[in-house]
Parts: structure tokens; sequence; C-alpha cells
């Protein structure tokens, strides 16, 4: 059993690293994002450019500027949704979802493997985001 889960975990990362990129994230999913249910004016909020992220909590603010995008990594049936995260794929502190099928682009954020991190920025489970700019 175990042969056969580090054998599954192997053929999905190599499928995942096939649909990797380092460069810029698509333009429609830039600008500043807040939670779904707060005003633009929210001091909670992440900022998306070319090649960084940035998630702001008032004076709070931590940069990352090594990226990785999976075009392929959400699975089987599911198109148009781009799982971004730092350069340690498979360790990274938060993932952002981004789903760019509908009219508007949908980002949700998911900082659940950093408990420190959730904690000064809290976008819990998933969290639904709004682009304000």
């Amino acid at each position: 059993m175990r042969v056969k889960n580090l054998l599954f975990g192997a053929v999905a990362l190599a499928f995942c690293a096939q649909a990797m990129t380092g460069d810029s994230v698509a333009l429609q999913f830039r600008g500043t994002w807040v939670p779904a249910n707060a005003s633009c004016a929210s001091p909670l909020r992440v900022e998306i450019e070319a090649n960084a992220v940035t998630f702001v909590n008032g004076p709070h603010r931590q940069v990352y500027r090594q990226l990785e995008q999976c075009f392929g990594c959400m699975g089987q049936g599911v198109q148009d949704t781009t799982l971004l995260t730092t350069d340690k794929m498979g360790d990274s502190p938060w993932q952002l979802y981004l789903n760019g099928a509908g009219k508007t682009p949908v980002v949700s954020a998911d900082l659940g493997g950093d408990k420190a991190l959730a904690a000064k920025f809290p976008f819990h489970g998933g969290a639904a985001l709004k682009k304000c700019r």
C-alpha cells in the first residue's frame, strides 16, 4: 500500500510539475482583494502583483516574491482554476485559488499551512475574496 501511495504521489507531482510555471500572474487576478463581506477600505487584504503576493492587515505586511502557479493541480474536471502558492508548492504556508471561468475572476485564500501567518492574516477556510482595484 505504501508503494502504491508513493507511486501515486510521484505521478501527481510529475503532472503538476508539467503544469507549473514561474511566469507572472494573469492580469485579471492582479490587484487588491479583500474578504467578500468587507468594504474595500478593509485593513485585511491580499495584493496580487505580476510576480508578488502581499498579505496585509493594518500595519502588518508579509510579501512573497517567489511564486509558483499550477494550472492542472485542481484535478480532473476542474478547469480555469489556478493554484497560486509560494515556490515551496508542497509546503507552502498559503494557497490562493484563482478561478477565471466566469465573467468576473474569483479568488479565494487558504492560510491553513501556517498557524502564525493565519493568526496575523485571518483569511479562514478558503475565504472568498472580492476585487477592489
